[in-house]
């Protein structure tokens, strides 16, 4: 992930949390319903917009991930503006 937060640039920013703390256990599990392991895409305004399930995810699922996030945020900041 750290990779992919270099070649976006400012787009996106990574966060690696410890998954074995009993806080972030416990959000991993409840907030995000995962089992233990996965990847969670926030949009600006901070809501989840993408969640991913488990521990061995493939880069190029990552990829099309955050593209999906990054063509919705764009698309909703080009409505904003439009007059």
């Amino acid at each position: 992930m750290y990779g992919l937060d270099k070649e976006y640039g400012d787009a996106v920013t990574a966060e690696i949390e410890d998954a074995t703390t009993p806080e972030n256990r416990e959000k991993i599990q409840t907030e995000f319903g995962f089992k233990s392991h996965g990847l969670v895409i926030y949009g600006k305004d901070g809501t989840i917009q993408e969640k991913l399930n488990g521990h061995d995810l493939q880069e190029p699922q990552i990829r099309l991930a955050l593209q999906t996030v990054l063509n919705r945020e764009r698309a909703a900041e080009a409505d904003s503006s439009s007059p």
